[in-house]
């Protein structure tokens, strides 16, 4: 318990820094113009098949090709820049300081693979989540199915909302359900993304590697990821109140005085909150990614522990070396080369650093 108390909390402290909040506020803007670039790219060829074949069965297939072609351009859009926020967590992380070039060429070279496996990731997730949901709506088939063969039925209330309570009773059951199941499998997912950055494997092998190194620790994994979790769930609840409060005060009190600049400016501080917030989720998700692929493929130990086993070793190490200095023999042929020389012999103890005595 005390590793995953340590691993989330040496995350949490290393991502609040202004340096990478900075670097990661320039990406998630170049992030949104890329997104919005490819919104319109996709956009323009939608309106010109609406304009020149209307809404005919042509016109479906072509719109159906661009939105598949649009969900993997999203896709991959997507795992290029994680690449490039694991890369300059990693980089800040080790180093302190933060190179975006290399976190660009990085970012092009482990693209393709991370782009399959969160490909594969979330296609499994999502076949198991369409697994538990269906059940859901059987009691609504059920009922408009009765509806089909009695049409007096549609009258009843009683048809539609007992089997609509039900559905949505037998939806929420699943939903927890599979929410334990990905909470149960997110210490091997986990591992993926920063498994194919920092290693440069393919997706295959690093799912392969994740499921074999996560699972050597898996109570601590699973605990550690719950209390991040949590933690994630506290700094984003916390931003959403306030801007929710923020916006719930806005309208009346703007009513009230009579100044509408009053809420445009509370505008302007939620979406500088609803920024810093961003920023501040993606700089902890990214650290605590870090941490946690060099806690279950290196051992992990916080900087605070390991400077005070350092300082710890240095005073031992000092009279280690004291006491093979003054056990050391004196180095020479005859012992009476020793006493060679004006005046008395002398045996003259050096630095450690030094090698011998003379």
């Amino acid at each position: 318990m005390a590793g995953a108390f340590g691993l989330v909390s040496e995350s949490l402290r290393k991502s609040f820094d202004l340096k990478i909040w900075l670097c990661y506020l320039l990406v998630s803007f170049l992030n949104l113009v890329v997104f919005f670039g490819t919104v319109i790219i996709l956009l323009v060829p939608s309106a010109a098949i609406f304009y020149f074949f209307g809404f005919g069965t042509f016109s479906v297939v072509l719109w159906t090709i661009i939105g598949v072609v649009g969900v993997i351009l999203f896709f991959y859009i997507g795992a290029v820049f994680l690449a490039i926020l694991l890369s300059i967590a990693k980089d800040f992380s080790e180093k302190g300081k933060i190179s975006l070039n290399e976190a660009w060429e990085n970012a092009l070279l482990r693209a393709p693979s991370l782009f399959f496996a969160t490909t594969i990731i979330t296609c499994f997730l999502g076949i198991l989540l369409a697994f538990l949901m269906w059940p859901s709506f059987l009691p609504l088939a059920d009922a408009f199915s009765r509806m089909s063969i009695t049409p007096e039925s549609i009258f009843d209330p009683q048809s539609i909302v007992v089997p609509f309570v039900q559905s949505l009773m037998i939806a929420f059951t699943m939903l927890a359900f599979f929410l334990l199941i990905a909470l149960a499998v997110s210490p091997f997912t986990a591992l993926v993304a920063p498994t194919v950055v920092f290693e440069n494997v393919s997706a295959f092998a690093a799912i392969k590697k994740s499921v074999i190194a996560a699972r050597q620790n898996y109570l601590r994994n699973l605990l550690s990821i719950i209390i991040y979790v949590i933690i994630l769930a506290i700094i984003n609840g916390f931003f959403f109140a306030v801007v929710g409060g923020l916006d719930f005060l806005g309208v009346p009190f703007s009513a009230m005085t009579g100044f509408p600049v009053i809420s445009i400016a509370l505008k302007i501080i939620e979406y500088i909150l609803m920024a810093f917030s961003t920023v501040i989720t993606l700089s902890f998700v990214t650290v605590f990614s870090v941490n946690y692929y060099k806690s279950n493929y290196f051992g992990f130990e916080p900087e605070r522990q390991h400077r005070q086993k350092e300082e710890k070793k240095e005073p031992e190490e000092e009279r280690q070396e004291e006491k093979e200095s003054e056990t050391e023999p004196p180095s020479g042929g005859e012992s009476g080369a020793a006493e060679q020389g004006s005046g008395d012999a002398q045996s003259i103890k050096l630095e450690p650093w030094m090698g011998k005595r003379i």
